[in-house]
């Protein structure tokens, strides 16, 4: 009797790794169509700011950021079900045991609830939170050490919420969208010319106008940033 409940234990956790791994491949297809338009929308943003069109460039690195917001809680989600699968894998050549299934059963709960509320137009997330529910095995003894095993659990989704924030800021560094003002570029540049330049090359270079660049010296001046000399130029 005790063999065909074991038996029947190992049928489950079987499936249950099958039915696992459906859900990381299902979850890695959403970061893939996540990270291709993640990757579109970064080069649309370079090519916006090469030009000059800094208002559609915010737009476009705001929906970057809401992307990376998305990416960084879909890789958390993977990375804790990428633990509960191999923990099941130890499990399924073992005896089951109730502290790891512990485990297993803790790991699938937070990703359901990252899946859950992640985002309402990400579809796929909320089959795969359906799924999630159906994850979670049952545990037929007490655990001995409780408290261990909630460090574990605790360590385990800290160090899955590291190492999503370090990759995502990897494959996407912060879009540099504000301009610095006509005032703060003339300054770096007087300071590159060794303090003095021709007004005509700092017309051409920095693509403002004489009477723009005047003003900008004269605020400069203002704030005691620059002494202005008469001069061929300044």
């Amino acid at each position: 009797m005790e063999q065909d409940a074991n038996s029947s234990d190992s049928y489950l956790i079987r499936k249950k790794i099958v039915d696992l791994d459906i859900v990381i491949h299902r979850i890695k297809a959403v970061e893939q169509n996540l990270t291709r338009r993640a990757d579109s929308l970064k080069s649309i943003t370079g090519e916006l700011l090469a030009s000059g069109d800094t208002t559609r460039a915010k737009n476009y690195a705001l929906e970057i950021a809401h992307i990376k917001f998305l990416l960084k809680r879909i890789l958390y989600t993977e990375m804790l079900l990428e633990v509960a699968k191999t923990r099941l894998e130890i499990i399924s050549i073992v005896q089951p045991i109730a502290e790891q299934i512990k485990v297993v059963n803790s790991l699938i709960m937070e990703a359901k609830g990252i899946a859950k509320f992640t985002s309402p137009e990400l579809s796929e997330l909320n089959e795969i939170d359906k799924t999630l529910e159906r994850l979670v095995l049952p545990v037929n003894e007490s655990t001995p050490s409780e408290t261990e095993q909630d460090e574990e659990i605790k360590n385990i989704l800290k160090m899955a919420s590291e190492s999503a924030s370090r990759k995502i800021q990897e494959m996407y560094p912060e879009v540099p969208v504000e301009q610095k003002s006509l005032k703060d570029k003339l300054y770096e540049y007087a300071k590159s010319k060794g303090g003095r330049f021709v007004m005509e090359d700092a017309v051409r270079e920095l693509k403002a106008s004489r009477e723009e660049i005047v003003t900008a010296l004269k605020e400069l001046q203002k704030e005691g940033r620059i002494i202005l000399e008469e001069s061929e130029g300044y």
